[in-house]
């Protein structure tokens, strides 16, 4: 194979594609995406509301303010015990559609509000902390979203009014007695049991979120998220927007946290993978997301990456988020050539806790075929199983010889059996996979000239698949290895 003796051709084509790249140096993907969608604005603009009720999550922050920002970001430790410390994150929702949101104390025709924490560390998101649920009791007539071209009708009590904001401060959120599990709540359709199960709280970690201070760290980011489920807004079609995320430090020897910038509206914690995975704490274009709605059930998001470990070795993350379904997720299938060397095959989940009563087993791992997989019991076997519930996130991970295709297909299997309105056995979702055809660069199953315009253009934007020689660096070794590749076509 020879290293550096690249084709005129090549290196004329290499050059247009990373000659039109560098030509767009103000506004590459990553300054596109920063300008767009990092700190410093919000996640959607106002724009025409949705039709019905839609409540959302406006703020994040500790206090009951109606101000935003927030002027108290701080959120304090509620207490200790132990190595563990509990938290809760006080949330202002805003109704962004055009009917009032239902806010009555007395019944289930109220939101519940979900609290969770997350880690972004060594290039992983993993949720680190879950909260039971603050049942919503009565509401202001605040106007945290005018910002956003909301403003508030005045009506409130028993409902959250069109374009109003109420606030509940975090002391509100992780008041014990008026927290309940999340097994009783349909997501999908945001039905709850109520009066809630309502179980003795043992300590000062009890409900509220949880994490271990072996988790704390100073100088990486965290994200706190909030988010709302109701079954009027779950039945005008309003709840896939019902979650917001926000940056967080925190002082590992205090361990408080310190909210950051400014709260990512209507958007889950699994995109700060992408938003502030990058060098910096900047826009990661290498992670692969998207969302999934299940017919009859509720909203999934995917994210996906492989990075280059060593040379010849990538490693593969994947980070699903069940946001609303209530069916759960109980199988994740890669597809992974049998040739293809794996190890660290692994998986990471977050504790539930104060009496609800999922079991905690982490999902058996096996490879099948053409295939690595991770499987938790079956419903059939144990309807508590440890699957993967609606407003949590679970990590799947590998490492591979074999470097990554972007378009590839995961099956995620579902947990609880099909019905007449959810008939699927599961779904596929775009992710990233090892490849064993690495000159099919484009991915698109065919090997022509296409395949050089994407390999220039990702060695230009630094994509580390362009890397063919495999020793770590992108250098002009890499286009004599990519043309020697392609000569030799898919193995």
């Amino acid at each position: 194979m020879k290293h550096g003796c690249v084709s005129l051709a090549l290196l004329a084509f290499a050059g247009l594609a990373v000659g039109s790249a560098m030509g767009q140096a103000t506004a590459d993907p990553a300054t596109v995406a920063r300008s767009l969608l990092m700190r410093g604005q919000y996640g959607q603009v106002g724009g025409p509301m949705d039709s019905g009720p839609d409540v959302t999550v406006g703020e994040l922050m500790a206090s009951g303010s109606c101000v935003d920002p927030d002027p108290t970001p701080d959120l304090v430790v509620r207490g200790t015990v132990g190595n563990v410390s509990s938290y809760s994150i006080g949330t202002s929702s805003c109704n962004i559609g055009t009917a009032d949101v239902n806010w009555v104390s007395s019944t289930n025709d109220h939101p519940v509000i979900a609290q969770n924490m997350y880690r972004l560390k060594d290039g992983v998101l993993e949720q680190i902390g879950l909260s039971w649920l603050k049942h919503g009791f009565t509401a202001l007539t605040c106007n945290v979203c005018s910002n956003e071209g909301y403003n508030c009708n005045g009506h409130g009590g028993s409902v959250l009014g069109v374009g109003c904001s109420d606030p509940y401060s975090a002391s509100l959120n992780g008041s014990q007695s008026n927290l309940g599990p999340r097994y009783q709540v349909n997501p999908s359709t945001g039905v709850f049991t109520f009066p809630y199960a309502n179980f003795p709280n043992t300590n000062a970690l009890s409900k509220r979120i949880q994490i271990a201070h072996s988790d704390m760290e100073a100088g990486i980011n965290y994200f706190a998220e909030g988010m709302y489920i109701a079954k009027d807004d779950t039945a005008a079609g309003n709840n896939t927007n019902n979650a917001s995320y926000r940056r967080a430090t925190v002082n590992p020897t205090t361990h408080v946290f310190t909210l950051q910038d400014q709260t990512r509206r209507r958007k889950p914690a699994i995109m700060a993978w992408q938003e502030y995975g990058g060098p910096g704490g900047g826009f990661d274009p290498g992670v692969v997301i998207n969302s999934y709605d299940i017919q009859g059930d509720g909203r999934y998001w995917v994210a996906s990456k492989a990075w280059l470990v060593t040379p010849g070795t990538w490693h593969y993350e994947y980070a699903i988020f069940n946001m609303t379904s209530d069916r759960a997720a109980g199988s994740v299938a890669v597809p992974v050539p049998t040739s293809a060397n794996v190890s660290n095959h692994s998986f990471h989940d977050v504790n539930y806790h104060s009496g609800e009563p999922f079991d905690g087993t982490d999902w058996a791992k096996a490879r099948d075929g053409g295939n690595l997989e991770w499987n938790t019991t079956p419903f059939t076997q144990n309807a508590n199983a440890n699957a993967l519930r609606w407003g949590t996130m679970y990590n799947f991970r590998f490492d591979c010889n074999l470097p990554p295709k972007n378009d590839g297909q995961i099956t995620i299997g579902f947990f609880k059996p099909a019905t007449p309105t959810s008939p699927a056995d599961s779904f596929g979702a775009v992710a990233v996979v090892p490849s064993l055809c690495r000159p099919d660069f484009n991915g698109d199953g065919l090997l022509n000239l296409a395949d050089f315009g994407a390999f220039a253009t990702g060695y230009a934007l630094g994509d580390m698949r362009a890397d063919f020689n495999g020793d770590g660096v992108l250098n002009l070794a890499d286009f004599g290895s990519f043309q020697t590749a392609f000569a030799l076509g898919c193995q």
